[in-house]
C-alpha cells in the first residue's frame, strides 16, 4: 500500500481481505495466505460471482471455515453460514434450514495439505435434492453461489459496505438502491459500483468530508506516503513475535522503519514494532508508545474533545484526535 503505483487496487485488496477475513493463526501457511492475497488483488475490481466462487475454493478459506473435508455423511455448516451472513446477503433472508441445505451443497471438497490443491470429489458430495432460499434442486457449490449473487440483499449489502468504505457510513436508501441497480445492470461488476461511488455527488458532499476514520493499516500507509518516508520491509525488529514476523515477510505490515529527515526513526521503529501492528490492537500500542495516557487525555481536553480516561483507552483507534497525536510523533 505504501509503494504501489496502483493504490485503488491495493485499497480494494484490503477491502476484500477484511470482507473475507482469514488469518494465519488457523491456516498456518504463509504460502496459502500469500496466494489468497494475490487472488484478492487480481480480482480486486472484478465480477462478484467470480470472486465469491474463487474464495470458496481458495485453500486458505477452505481451511479457515472447515470446508475442506466436508462430506455427505458429515457436512460442515461453517462456510454455508458465513457465505450468507458475512460474504453476501447479510443476516435476514436465510434460516437454519438454508444453512443445513447449503452445507450439503458445498460438501465434497478435499484438499492436499502438502500442495494446497483443492479438488471436488463427486463421490463425497451430497447428491440429493435440496431447498435453498426458496429454490429447489440437486444443488452443488456453483448453484449456491449463483443464487446468492442474484439476491437483492447481496446487492444492497455490497453497495452499503463499499460506499461506507470509500465515503461515509449509513448511506441513504436511495444511494443503496442506485448502486444495487448498477450491480445488476453490469453483471455483478464491482468495478462498476466503485466507479459509481467515486463519481457520485455523495462522494464529494459535506457528509463525506472527514466522514471516515482510517483503519490503523490505512493510517500508517497514508502517513508514510504523505511524509515521503522510505520503508525497509526486510528489517527484523528483535522483539517481533513469530506471527508478526511472518506478516512482515509477506509485506502485510511494512512500515517497520522510516528514513526521513523529519522523522525519529528509532522511536518510530519501537512504536511500530511494539506489538501486533496488523491486529485491531495495533493503534493503541502505537499511540501508547509515543505518549502517556495522561498526555492523550490532556490533548483531548485542549482540543475541546475531552473524554474519560476509560473511553480514550477503550476506543483509541476510532478517535481522530489521537490520529493527530500520532502525526505529531511522525513529525517529531
Amino acid at each position: 500500500m505504501i509503494r504501489t503505483n496502483h493504490p485503488l487496487e491495493e485499497k480494494m485488496t484490503l477491502f476484500w481481505h477484511n470482507h473475507f477475513a482469514t488469518a494465519i493463526s488457523k491456516v498456518k501457511s504463509v504460502y496459502l495466505m500469500y496466494n489468497q492475497n494475490q487472488f484478492l488483488r487480481s480480482n480486486a475490481l472484478g465480477n462478484f460471482k467470480d470472486i465469491l466462487m474463487g474464495i470458496t475454493i481458495d485453500p486458505a478459506m477452505q481451511i479457515w471455515l472447515d470446508l475442506a473435508g466436508s462430506n455427505k455423511a458429515n457436512p460442515n455448516e461453517n462456510y454455508a453460514r458465513e457465505v450468507m451472513e458475512v460474504f453476501s446477503t447479510g443476516r435476514g433472508p436465510y434460516t437454519q434450514t438454508d444453512v443445513t441445505e447449503g452445507a450439503k451443497a458445498f460438501s465434497g471438497y478435499i484438499m492436499n495439505r502438502t500442495t494446497g490443491a483443492v479438488t471436488f470429489d463427486a463421490a463425497r458430495h451430497d447428491n440429493t435434492v435440496k431447498t435453498f432460499l426458496g429454490n429447489m434442486g440437486n444443488f452443488g457449490p456453483e448453484d449456491i453461489i449463483n443464487i446468492l449473487v442474484a439476491r437483492p440483499e447481496t446487492a444492497a449489502n455490497l453497495s452499503t459496505e463499499l460506499f461506507s468504505y470509500f465515503a461515509y457510513a449509513n448511506p441513504s436508501a436511495e444511494t443503496v438502491s442506485n448502486l444495487s441497480s448498477i450491480y445488476f445492470r453490469n453483471g455483478y461488476s464491482i468495478k462498476a459500483i466503485v466507479e459509481a461511488i467515486l463519481t457520485s455527488p455523495e462522494f464529494l458532499s459535506a457528509n463525506a468530508y472527514l466522514g471516515k476514520v482510517k483503519s490503523p493499516v490505512e493510517f500508517v500507509a497514508t502517513a508514510a506516503r504523505s511524509l515521503g518516508a522510505t520503508v525497509n520491509l526486510w528489517q527484523k525488529p528483535s522483539k517481533f513475535g513469530e506471527e508478526e514476523q511472518t506478516m512482515n515477510d509477506m509485506g502485510q505490515i511494512g512500515c517497520l522503519a522510516f528514513d526521513t529527515q523529519k522523522g525519529n526513526t528509532t522511536s518510530l521503529e519501537a512504536a511500530l514494532g511494539a506489538r501486533n501492528l496488523h491486529g485491531r490492537g495495533c493503534f493503541p500500542h502505537f499511540a501508547q508508545s509515543c505518549f502517556t495516557w495522561n498526555e492523550i487525555t490532556s490533548f483531548y481536553s485542549d482540543m475541546g474533545g475531552a473524554q474519560s480516561y476509560l473511553d480514550v483507552r477503550r476506543y483509541p483507534q476510532s478517535n481522530p484526535w489521537l490520529h493527530i497525536l500520532v502525526v505529531r510523533a511522525l513529525l517529531a
